[in-house]
């Protein structure tokens, strides 16, 4: 992706899309370091949000590569990464292991998350970092294989 090779003075990057391929080598390609210094050195915002997939796409290490992208970033103040249908979540990697970015994420104030299905509500709620101020959850109405999901435990 031109944009993260090549954004060296972006400070906010919102990407929405449907994916009708594999894209996460574009995210891994550029992870840490590209021929001219860090990657989008002074990123603050961050949004990537999927809103369909092909049904022959998969690429389950895109929010993988996207959260190695991301992770200690502490200059970054809000992160969005939201795939709402649980089938599109399988098929682009997104589930509990993409959470544990949040911990290195230190400055962040704002955050607007996907709740994937196998991530526990105590874990949850132990990722988020304390400086967040605002926070937003969304999490698929399917019914999940992992048993029922009730956020009323996070919420205490």
């Amino acid at each position: 992706m031109d944009i993260i090779a090549n954004g060296r003075q972006m400070e906010s990057l919102s990407l929405c899309c449907s994916l009708d391929g594999a894209t996460s080598h574009q995210f891994r390609a550029t992870t840490t370091h590209h021929a001219y210094g860090p990657v989008l050195p002074f990123l603050r915002d961050f949004s990537f949000t999927i809103t369909a997939v092909h049904r022959r796409v998969l690429d389950r290490d895109l929010f993988p590569a996207i959260a190695d992208l991301l992770r200690g970033r502490t200059q970054l103040r809000s992160l969005c990464l939201t795939v709402l249908d649980e089938t599109v979540q399988n098929a682009v990697g997104f589930d509990a292991a993409v959470w544990g970015v949040l911990p290195s994420l230190v400055n962040l104030r704002s955050l607007k998350m996907a709740y994937p299905a196998d991530l526990s509500p105590g874990l949850a709620s132990w990722l988020i970092p304390r400086g967040v101020l605002a926070l937003s959850l969304a999490m698929d109405r399917t019914p999940s294989p992992y048993g029922p999901r009730d956020l009323t435990s996070f919420l205490e």
